[in-house]
């Protein structure tokens, strides 16, 4: 293994973990035997794969020893470090310049990844590292921002199931060319009302339908779509508990 001494006379790395490790971990030997030779890389190198592995996927490894396996030479060690919660933000930082980008996914996926980290993943040339980040529901709203105008379907659409999406950025999809994108929309909870008053109108059956059943859709949409061609559309419409009863009551007696 290609270990080399990491931030060793300075805190850059230096875990914030202090006394001996709970039982319940399962690489608890091993981390109480580090406390005193973590600084040895050779007593690192010695260690099987497995063992290499169990430390790095280790919730309560010191940061020192995972930048050591930072630069392991098994690629699985390199990605649990990466996917690691307690890799510390400098060390991902550093290592979303890997050429793998398995490793450079990893990072992107992991809530650990700084900010700037993330903005640019977000210009990957590789579509999984970007759809990583989109999925991040640490990822800053300006860099969601900037995969919404993605090229690939599945990326927007990811910005657009991630719970850190702001409200503001929805309308940006109610004339996506992807029907799948729209309907998400349309459906989707903190949809702004003017969206879905936008979104009320589309060609596509069953993106009319989601709207009828949003409750964050105005009472005057939900009268219009009563009128809808499309009979499961209306009913749909009338279902819906923001549909005012005075409204509802009309509608019924007309049928």
């Amino acid at each position: 293994m290609n270990a080399q001494r990491c931030g060793s006379g300075s805190n850059q790395y230096r875990s914030r973990q202090t006394g001996t490790p709970t039982p319940a971990d399962p690489q608890a030997d091993l981390l109480q035997q580090l406390e005193t030779e973590c600084q040895q890389s050779a007593w690192l190198e010695q260690l099987t794969q497995t063992r290499r592995l169990g430390l790095a996927r280790s919730s309560v490894c010191p940061a020192e020893v995972l930048c050591y396996l930072a630069r392991d030479q098994n690629e699985d060690v390199r990605r649990a470090v990466a996917t690691n919660p307690a890799c510390p933000p400098e060390l991902l930082g550093q290592l979303i310049q890997n050429e793998r980008w398995q490793i450079r996914q990893a990072i992107a996926l992991n809530r650990a990844c700084p900010p700037q980290a993330l903005h640019q993943l977000a210009a990957d040339p590789d579509m999984s590292v970007r759809l990583g980040v989109a999925l991040n529901s640490a990822c800053p709203p300006e860099t969601l921002n900037q995969l919404a105008q993605d090229p690939e379907t599945e990326i927007r659409l990811a910005v657009i199931t991630n719970p850190a999406c702001p409200s503001e950025l929805l309308p940006r999809f109610a004339d996506d060319p992807d029907q799948d994108t729209r309907r998400m929309v349309a459906r989707h909870a903190h949809t702004p009302p003017a969206t879905l008053d936008h979104l009320a109108g589309d060609p596509i059956d069953d993106i009319r339908l989601y709207v009828a059943a949003n409750r964050a859709a105005p009472p005057e949409v939900l009268q219009r779509l009563l009128q809808d061609t499309d009979p499961q559309v209306a009913q749909r419409a009338a279902d819906n508990p923001t549909l005012p009863p005075a409204v509802l009551a009309m509608w019924q007696l007309a049928q």
